[in-house]
């Protein structure tokens, strides 16, 4: 929780923001400090980050350029593959809000310079986006929701359909989600 905070504080700050810190950084022949640095936010803390602290180290990078060291791309696709269903959907939805050229479109066929990581980030982007549509597309099946329903009574789910029992959790009486949902808007009005 504090290394979010840090991050989401030093995305707005403009005294210690996060591009003038990681700027004191810099990959020398004998060093590879800003790239050591964004593996162990990127790479070995990603699975601790929020999605806004996600979202400022994707902001950061795109800004100090992904070419300005050996890790930034890396670390572009690692803070990308780790954020799954609506997690994603906010993700991409707060870079493309931010209000300034580095969008998620600028950044998968601009910034990104290997066929194959832009590869990986798009085949993750549509399976998580063909997940989503097929979630909610059962979860909106009057049928498939009771048959849900029995099963929960039972103790009977599929173990492949398990994941929707917290699903069916977070859901109010009359269908309505609990949840943050990506509503098809970018941040614009």
């Amino acid at each position: 929780d504090t290394l979010n905070e840090l991050l989401e504080r030093m995305a707005t700050s403009p005294d210690c923001s996060l591009e003038r810190v990681l700027g004191y950084f810099r990959d020398t022949a004998e060093h590879a400090s800003r790239s050591e640095l964004i593996e162990l936010l990127c790479v070995e803390r990603v699975s601790c980050l929020s999605v806004r602290a996600k979202v400022a180290l994707l902001h950061t990078l795109m800004v100090m350029r992904l070419s300005s060291c050996s890790g930034a791309e890396v670390g572009v696709q690692r803070l990308l593959l780790s954020a799954e269903g609506d997690d994603l959907s906010d993700l991409k939805s707060m870079q493309d809000g931010s209000g300034d050229i580095h969008s998620m479109h600028k950044l998968i066929w601009q910034d990104v310079v290997h066929d194959e990581t832009r590869s990986l980030v798009l085949n993750h982007f549509l399976s998580e986006g063909t997940a989503q549509v097929a979630h909610r597309a059962l979860l909106g099946s009057n049928h498939f929701r009771t048959l849900i329903q029995q099963g929960l009574v039972r103790n009977c789910i599929p173990e492949h359909l398990s994941f929707l029992q917290d699903s069916f959790a977070n859901r109010l009486p009359g269908g309505a989600r609990s949840g943050p949902s990506y509503d098809g808007q970018c941040g614009h009005s």
